[in-house]
């Protein structure tokens, strides 16, 4: 025997006992997709940025760094390293200069680094004392 059909709910207020709420007319609709959608290509522009700036400083970080590594390996594989020759200073030059290299990268890629890199070289203490973070910095 077949189980007899269950009658339709026609509204959620019956469906659920709560008040059904008005829906939003087809041009806020649009609206809301409109804004969703900017935000979305915002949101994937800001992650592409950071991951092009992240690339960026790991491959800075593999070369500043591979050939004193390389030096270093064939040294504890007990091969003879000369520490005062120009290719081992050359190669500790280039992994000390990493460090400058980020703050350069950092510097072309994010306009609120600059503005704070900006406020911190002007040694203004009138706009030094108002800022407490970077975060203000606009």
């Amino acid at each position: 025997m077949r189980n007899p059909p269950t009658p339709a709910v026609e509204n959620k207020e019956q469906q659920t006992g709560e008040p059904s709420r008005p829906t939003a007319t087809t041009s806020q609709q649009q609206q809301q997709t409109i804004m969703m959608n900017a935000l979305d290509k915002s949101l994937r522009r800001a992650r592409r940025n950071t991951f092009k700036t992240l690339a960026l400083v790991y491959l800075a970080f593999l070369i500043c760094w591979t050939p004193n590594s390389f030096i270093f390996l064939l040294w504890n594989l007990g091969l003879q390293v000369d520490n005062s020759s120009i290719v081992y200073r050359i190669t500790v030059i280039m992994a000390v200069s990493n460090s400058a290299i980020n703050f350069v990268i950092y510097g072309f890629k994010y306009k609120q680094f600059r503005k704070g890199l900006k406020v911190l070289l002007q040694c203004d203490e009138r706009l030094a004392r108002n800022v407490t973070s970077f975060a203000e910095i606009d």
